[in-house]
């Protein structure tokens, strides 16, 4: 019996004009690229560290959201972090008055 990559029976399926197998292979890798930009986007949120994102576990925005902040409250200020550009982004915008981006 021969080890098959995920990859390999893609393309076997892709090949074979299998639609079905060609969607659920393009729905898996788009569930994958949202989940990786939500985890993106909280830790830009909370300024978090690419390891810090390694503790991020949830599979929803509410669940990833709460483990950031008690991510954030356990690390504190002890570990004073330059704001990311999302922060700064965020804090140019709300200071601005003249209407300027």
């Amino acid at each position: 019996m021969t080890d098959t990559t995920p990859v390999e029976v893609a393309r076997v399926a892709y090949a074979g004009g299998d639609v079905a197998a060609q969607i659920a292979h393009l729905e898996r890798e788009l569930a994958a690229a949202r989940h990786d930009a939500l985890i993106a986007r909280v830790m830009a949120d909370y300024g978090l560290t690419s390891d810090d994102a390694l503790l991020l576990t949830g599979d929803d925005e509410a669940t990833l959201t709460a483990q950031a902040q008690r991510l954030k409250e356990r690390t504190g200020d002890s570990e004073r972090r330059a704001p990311t550009a999302r922060q700064i982004e965020r804090m140019t915008y709300e200071d601005d008055t003249d209407g300027w981006p």
